[in-house]
């Protein structure tokens, strides 16, 4: 699977977790994810994702769990994040962002986990994980 269609998994309205770890995925449809509104564990690593998208993130209002490590993403920005208020385990691991900008994750306010492990990261300024009170694990 090297892409997800649009409205890939509209009939799973019920699901849970979707695990689409060790794929060849390098491409996520704008609404790829439309009904999985009961959805709270999400794995895409392992793949060739290079972006992460609101195009598709917005359509999980319920996500609690985001896993997209091993991938080919270089940047995550603010905007990304704003209809994730209930993520609590954030996964950026193994990619290429070499840079992460103040108040990035801003709008992950019930984030507890959040690994950045094996990245190009360089400097880390001191707002860079502003909101994040409720952070456990780094």
């Amino acid at each position: 699977m090297q892409r997800i269609p649009s409205q890939a998994f509209q009939q799973l309205g019920k699901l849970g977790t979707l695990n689409l770890d060790h794929n060849q995925i390098s491409q996520i449809d704008d609404s790829a994810f439309a009904g999985l509104d009961r959805l709270h564990q999400l794995e895409l690593g392992w793949n060739q994702i290079d972006k992460l998208s609101t195009s598709w993130l917005y359509e999980l209002p319920l996500l609690r769990t985001l896993k997209v490590s091993h991938n080919l993403i270089n940047r995550t920005d603010a905007p990304l994040w704003r209809y994730c208020e209930f993520l609590e385990i954030l996964d950026l691991s193994y990619n290429g962002i070499a840079k992460v900008k103040p108040g990035s994750f801003v709008d992950l306010q019930n984030l507890l986990e959040l690994s950045l492990s094996h990245n190009q990261l360089g400097d880390v300024e001191s707002d860079t994980f502003l909101g994040l009170t409720k952070l456990q694990a780094l």
